[in-house]
């Protein structure tokens, strides 16, 4: 009985030990892939949470109508927004010294950038080319968008695991007798 608790509490601190998890990517985390020659290109990132694209544009197809006596004025607004669930995996498509570009489509217009933010871990966060109201605006698929106010701390992630190389020596003492 005792052997079996062992093995099973065993078991799970192995398990414990080597499983992966995704954590921020960080500058530090950075700086160790480029010390170890790892090419940022080969890594998967995800997201931390949900990033949503939005943008209005004209139609162009304004009308008037007489109804009634009434002049109703018609303007066609085309309202587009894209999604990118939480945990969305992306691949680094461009790297700069304080940046990622990162797409989460096989398109190739369809990528964000990330920037090193300035908080004590030094993440890399949704970056814009200007902020207005917590919204950014951002370019992509070849139009531009604004990244909705939850969306604006949205961080890198990435799966790492950590191995650890134990080496066991044990042996079982038999025991002294009086001659």
């Amino acid at each position: 009985m005792m052997k079996t608790v062992l093995k099973t509490s065993i078991i799970f601190l192995l398990i414990v030990l080597f499983a992966s998890c995704k954590t921020y990517f960080t500058e530090d985390i950075r700086s160790q892939v480029n010390t170890h020659k790892i090419n940022i290109k080969d890594i998967q990132f995800y997201t931390s949470r949900k990033i949503i694209l939005s943008r209005l544009t004209n139609t162009n197809s304004d009308s008037a109508k007489q109804d009634s006596g009434t002049i109703n004025f018609v303007q066609e607004l085309e309202f587009e927004r894209i999604v990118i669930k939480r945990n969305t995996p992306g691949v680094c498509v461009n790297a700069y010294d304080s940046e990622l570009e990162i797409k989460f489509e096989d398109k190739d217009s369809c990528s964000l950038k990330f920037v090193i933010n300035d908080d004590p871990l030094k993440t890399y966060v949704i970056g814009a080319q200007k902020w207005e109201n917590n919204m950014g605006i951002v370019p992509y698929d070849g139009k531009t968008f604004f990244i909705l106010p939850r969306s604006n701390n949205t961080r890198l992630k990435v799966k790492v695991k950590f191995l650890r190389k134990w080496k066991i020596n044990s042996r079982v003492a038999k025991g002294v007798k009086i001659q």
